[in-house]
Order: C-alpha cells, then sequence, then structure tokens
C-alpha cells in the first residue's frame, strides 16, 4: 500500500501543528501507515469518500453484515469506520433519507468476527485519482 499520503503527513507535521488530515479511506483502500502516524501524532483522520463512491452498497460482504444488523452495507461501512479511533468519516448524502441513514450508524456494534471481514476486504482500490494528483505508490 502507499506510503504517499503518510509521507506527506510527516512532511506537514514537520512545519506546523496538524490537527486533522482529510484522506480518501473506505473498506476497499487500506491507509495504514498514514492511520499509524495520526494516532501516534495525535492527528485525527477525516475519511473522504467513505463509501467508495457506490462501490460499498454492491458489496456481498458488507451486505451481507448489514443483514444481520438489520442495516445497510453504507451503514456497516461507516461504523467500521467510527470504532476506529481518531477516524470520522464524512460520507456525501444526496438525499434527506440518505442523510438520515447516514446517521443511524450508533445503535448497533460489529463483532470482532465482522470487523476482520472487513479488514479482510481488499484494501487497494483508489477511487479518487485526479490527472494532477500524486504518484500514491512512491
Amino acid at each position: 500500500m502507499s506510503n504517499f499520503p503518510a509521507g506527506q503527513l510527516a512532511q506537514a507535521l514537520e512545519l506546523a501543528p496538524v490537527f486533522c488530515d482529510q484522506v480518501e479511506y473506505h473498506p476497499f483502500l487500506g491507509q495504514d501507515r498514514l492511520l499509524e502516524l495520526a494516532r501516534e501524532r495525535d492527528v485525527l483522520v477525516t475519511a473522504y469518500s467513505p463509501l467508495a463512491h457506490g462501490r460499498v452498497p454492491d458489496d456481498a460482504s458488507l451486505a451481507e453484515i448489514g443483514s444481520s444488523h438489520g442495516k445497510t452495507a453504507g451503514q456497516v461501512a461507516l461504523r467500521w469506520l467510527l470504532d476506529q479511533p481518531a477516524v470520522s468519516p464524512i460520507p456525501k448524502a444526496s438525499s434527506h433519507e440518505r442523510r438520515v441513514e447516514n446517521f443511524e450508524v450508533f445503535d448497533f456494534a460489529l463483532t470482532d468476527e465482522e470487523r476482520a471481514r472487513i479488514d479482510a476486504l481488499p484494501k487497494d482500490d483508489r477511487q479518487i485519482d485526479p490527472d494532477f494528483g500524486p504518484d500514491w505508490d512512491a
């Protein structure tokens, strides 16, 4: 997995205090090195695109976990992110119903086994990679 976001955060921390680092983060994209550095330096990680641009609702594993709780795959992904120390997801909501759904994630808990299933998903699917973006795998 890419070291670039962690390296970028490390450079920023040399220049000034950093409160928050907003990065793409969802069940299909790992940010292990960045999360480790952020936790060491008390930096909040804001997870943008936490539903992987619509990929989360179509994932069978997330949907199955959600079904066992009466929740959607998206709610499972948000709960997984919220369960991580110093991570705050910011999902986009195009409708009132979706905003309500995004907030209905505080009335259930994932089991250790469910979290392990999510952790085991491939973590190499970057959804946001603009032409002007860096070489993430540098």
